[in-house]
């Protein structure tokens, strides 16, 4: 087992270097540059473009990295999938845009931007489905953290009319690594959603395992179900993304998925 080494934004340990790069939410000027091979009409509010978390196996150099514009790529620009009484409204607004003394109203998309993208593995990683699990029990010993780190990618507050938050966290521990990326979706009087993808490696194992759980309820149900239907501040106060941990697994499975990625010996 090699000793860990501290980087500037990272660590390198067990043949492996964890780096997190983190910015401010970007500019005009930044937009258009992350903007390109985005096929969407409009971005969230917030996009934090800089930002990014990867995994480098040292050895043959492929990775697997966490970004927001690999994450929005996978927005559908093409359907409005969310269909409530103000979202007609909304979404209108906000695919307008202004030409001189005109309003050209863009096409529909997924305004809620929801995505399912479980992070970019390189090009010589080899990807396929499996049966094997996350070790979840292992996760909850008391190990020696070496690296930690959280970073915010995207988030939109839909018109005061919900919330989305794309987030990811890392931590290193001696024996293993895990990463939380969680999309968090609130549609205020409509649904709550999560999307997480997990990603987990026992350092010496062949392979990384990485699996993504869909999760959604209603709004009415899963408020009703913690208690705090008709109590809009207990409420709002129970959507803080510092408490959202509270309300995830409340929430039905709606789909899962598995694979393994194996990096180059």
């Amino acid at each position: 087992m090699s000793r860990p080494k501290k980087l500037p934004n990272g660590l390198e340990f067990n043949g492996w270097r964890f780096t997190t790069t983190k910015g401010p939410i970007a500019n005009g000027e930044q937009l258009e540059k992350f903007e390109a091979g985005l096929k969407l009409p409009v971005l969230p509010e917030e996009v934090y473009s800089a930002n990014s978390m990867v995994f480098e196996h040292i050895k043959s150099g492929e990775r697997i990295e966490f970004n927001a514009h690999d994450a929005l790529a996978k927005v559908d620009a093409e359907h409005d999938l969310v269909k409530v009484a103000y979202a007609k409204k909304w979404t209108g607004a906000r695919r307008a845009e202004l030409q001189g003394d005109e309003v050209k109203i863009l096409k529909p998309y997924d305004w809620t931007f929801t995505t399912d993208h479980p992070g970019t593995a390189s090009a010589g990683c080899t990807v396929q489905g499996t049966e094997d699990s996350i070790d979840i029990e292992s996760l909850k010993a008391r190990d020696p953290i070496l690296f930690h780190d959280h970073l915010h990618f995207f988030g939109d507050d839909f018109g005061d009319n919900g919330a989305v938050m794309l987030t990811a966290q890392v931590r290193v521990m001696p024996t293993a690594f895990f990463a939380l990326q969680r999309l968090f979706v609130r549609v205020d009087d409509v649904l709550v959603r999560v999307v997480d993808t997990r990603v987990w490696y026992r350092f010496g194992a062949p392979t990384v395992i990485r699996e993504q759980t869909h999760r959604e309820q209603t709004f009415e149900e899963l408020e009703a179900q913690m208690g705090v239907k008709g109590d809009r501040r207990a409420a709002l106060a129970m959507y803080q993304e510092d408490r959202i941990h509270e309300i995830v697994d409340k929430l039905p499975i709606t789909k899962v998925g598995k694979d393994c990625i194996t990096m180059p010996a």
